[in-house]
């Protein structure tokens, strides 16, 4: 799906910009696209959580994962430490981020729906050409 695709394309951007191997973040990105991928059904534009709480879930699972195969394999074991100074406040910011952006998204969204539902009844079925109301 879309997730998928989203996720790997970021993920290898990310990979190419910041960091030294090619794969790992299109890897983590990927599969965080699939597994969110499974929320665009049960989505509702109107609510603002459902979405909130998946980008949060997954922030932090995203941090885990950091921290278990860049700190944790290599010897960096103590975990209260990266929770306090890294993934805490990542999920923090994206929170305070995030809502402003998805309701933006969903207005922005519904403006556009209004824009067709009424581009699509001022059409000529016909022919293709306008009809002035």
């Amino acid at each position: 799906g879309w997730g998928r695709g989203i996720g790997f394309f970021m993920g290898l951007t990310h990979d190419v910009l910041f960091s030294h191997t090619i794969g790992y973040f299109a890897l983590i990105y990927y599969l965080l696209g699939h597994v969110s991928g499974y929320g665009h059904r049960i989505l509702r534009r109107s609510n603002l959580l459902i979405p909130h709480l998946l980008i949060l879930a997954g922030d932090i699972i995203y941090g885990l994962i950091n921290y278990l195969l860049l700190e944790f394999l290599h010897g960096q074991t103590d975990f209260s430490l990266y929770l306090h100074q890294i993934i805490l406040p990542e999920v923090s910011y994206t929170s305070l981020f995030i809502l402003p952006l998805y309701a933006f998204i969903a207005w922005s969204s519904r403006l556009l729906s209004r824009f067709r539902v009424k581009d699509a009844i001022t059409r000529n079925f016909s022919g293709g050409e306008r009809i002035e109301p």
